[in-house]
């Protein structure tokens, strides 16, 4: 929600997790912005940056946040 008219979305992308790697540790990514973006569309997330944290604003250390719409697994 904005507070002032002149506040306007930044970014606005979502990620499609294709699958992953185990060996290397990352999630296999499809990025909203295209083709032109990383490799092909594609992007590798490290299993550490979904789990891990950051320091916000003010310096204090919070877990990182997303946000998750839809899980499925096919065996």
């Amino acid at each position: 929600m904005f507070t002032s008219p002149f506040e306007r979305r930044l970014g606005g992308h979502s990620f499609l997790c294709l699958g992953f790697d185990h060996k290397k540790e990352v999630f296999i990514c499809r990025n909203s912005l295209g083709a032109d973006f990383g490799d092909n569309g594609d992007c590798y997330i490290p299993y550490s940056y979904i789990t891990g944290s950051h320091f916000d604003d003010n310096g204090n250390l919070t877990a990182n946040t997303f946000s998750f719409w839809r899980f499925s697994v096919d065996n």
